[in-house]
């Protein structure tokens, strides 16, 4: 086969998705003709393939294009270089650096695609700093050239990127929608580029994660992850199997939760390495969660500066007691989101709300509260109207309202089960339990004893097992190893099972 049928033949695989014949058919063509395009086509086999040589041919195309004096092809092949670095080499100054010499290359030439492409990463770039006025800007932008050119990918993209800046800021309603609308028209065939159509998926299933909607989250996991093995997106799809392990974790199937984070953990490690720290950060979580302290500060380690590294390390100290540590891990958190980014922001005002409180400092407390409470004053139901019913809840406890403590911790309960999320429930019947003692005169600061069948669940809980696993060795029915953990948390006033093995074992129980 010459060198021009199999760049030919290599191009109709590259459409029929069959990325291997292509790498293959590719590199024999450019063997016998290294030319730009050749290379430039070898280079996206090679990223769908999750080839090691992906940015090195890359750049050789760059090079070409560049002394071809084709200012679109090296701005398309520079803002491919710059997705590169992240997702092979997590080096995101120099991707920054690649779409810099897009938009130069770019620079005073005539609207093209390749205009609406770099505004698109530059947009997301933007979104993943939590820069939501460059976001805004840049897919507005994008959406305004997709349009100008009848261009569906870059205009549904650009629209997907608008969906999420809303919700990020409060708009969740409305965010939504916009979402979901591009998502639909991805998945029926409205964007013909099958990673852009997956990164819309992508962005939604990020605003569910973002807002804990479980239920949303669930469906459209299984939608991305069907269009990613269709579409041999296989690096994407790890990132998928993720967020729903995400939603596993809030649901309370830890089992499940963990197989899917280990099964992504090794793909990326041997696929796309930089983006391990995503599984790996969530396995840490769901270690926090199980009470498997010392697992989950080690994998934490593993993604320092992640977000949910930083969270999860702050609810680690707080449930030892070190209350300032708490609030410094919050703090941390917030400066690392812009203030408009108020969904971004909500996790880390949780902690700050508890730490505070904790810390004997409740009036501190209500300012990062009426926060959380104006992020949902739109909303009726959902976990995060639950999440800032629990705050209020404990602030008005720290200061001595009980009655309108126990009415939101109540509402929190109820929300919470509403939306599918039965731990957040749990922890909010932990909190009204206290204030039930509280207005019955009782102590709210004592011990009270455990008994001696709470004490062999609290030993296997402390070992990271779930409810059913405990209820497997102990011969008991789940519901009756829940009410056993409900009332353990009750009795050492936690409201997490990570609190309550480290309350435990502090106090010499375990």
């Amino acid at each position: 086969m010459t060198g021009r049928s199999a760049y030919d033949a290599g191009l109709d695989a590259l459409g029929a998705r069959d990325w291997q014949q292509a790498a293959t058919l590719l590199e024999e063509a450019a063997a016998d003709e290294p030319s730009a395009a050749v290379l430039e086509a070898l280079g996206t086999a090679y990223f769908w393939t999750d080839h090691a040589a992906t940015i090195e041919v890359r750049e050789r195309a760059y090079r070409e294009y560049r002394s071809a004096r084709d200012p679109y092809g090296a701005a398309r092949v520079a803002i491919a270089l710059a997705w590169d670095h992240v997702n092979f080499r997590n080096e995101e100054s120099v991707a920054e650096g690649w779409l810099q010499l897009a938009g130069r290359a770019l620079a005073g030439r005539q609207v093209a695609a390749e205009h609406g492409h770099l505004a698109l990463w530059e947009a997301d770039f933007a979104l993943s700093d939590s820069n939501l006025g460059i976001a805004e800007l840049k897919s507005a932008e994008a959406l305004e050239i997709g349009r100008l050119l009848d261009d569906s990918d870059i205009e549904l993209l650009a629209r997907a990127q608008q969906g999420l800046v809303r919700l990020m800021r409060g708009e969740i309603e409305d965010g939504m929608r916009l979402l979901e609308a591009t998502a639909v028209a991805a998945l029926t065939g409205e964007i013909s580029d099958p990673a852009y159509a997956g990164y819309a998926c992508c962005y939604l299933i990020t605003a569910c994660q973002e807002v804990r909607d479980v239920g949303r989250a669930g469906e459209w996991c299984a939608k991305l992850d069907e269009h990613c093995r269709s579409a041999g997106y296989y690096a994407l799809q790890q990132i998928c199997r993720t967020e729903y392990a995400g939603v596993l974790v809030e649901q309370g199937d830890w089992d499940r939760a963990d197989r899917e984070l280990r099964v992504a953990a090794e793909i990326l490690a041997a696929r796309r390495p930089p983006l391990v720290t995503v599984p790996i950060v969530q396995l840490g979580e769901l270690r926090r969660r199980q009470g498997r302290v010392a697992e989950a500060v080690e994998l934490f380690g593993r993604g320092e500066g992640q977000p949910l590294a930083i969270l999860g390390l702050g609810a680690i100290a707080l449930d030892a007691g070190d209350a300032q540590e708490a609030r410094r891990a919050a703090e941390r958190y917030l400066r690392q989101h812009d203030p408009d980014d108020r969904i971004g922001r909500f996790r880390g005002l949780e902690l700050l709300v508890l730490a505070l409180v904790a810390d004997g400092r409740s009036e501190e407390a209500e300012a990062p509260l009426r926060e959380l409470q104006e992020t949902v004053a739109t909303l009726r139901d959902g976990v995060l109207v639950a999440a800032a019913l629990h705050a209020t809840a404990v602030v008005q406890f720290a200061q001595g309202d009980d009655e309108a403590a126990r009415r939101a911790a109540e509402d929190a309960i109820v929300k919470s089960e509403r939306a599918g999320a039965p731990l957040a429930a749990t922890g909010s019947r932990a909190l009204l339990e206290r204030i039930d003692r509280a207005t019955r005169g009782e102590r709210t600061d004592r011990d009270r004893v455990i008994t001696a069948r709470e004490s062999d669940v609290l030993r296997l809980v402390a070992e990271g097992m779930s409810n059913a696993q405990v209820a497997a060795r102990l011969h008991l029915s789940e519901h009756t190893v829940h009410r056993h953990v409900a009332n353990i948390m009750t009795k050492l006033e936690v409201a997490t099972r990570a609190a309550a093995v480290a309350k435990a074992a502090a106090r010499g129980l375990l």
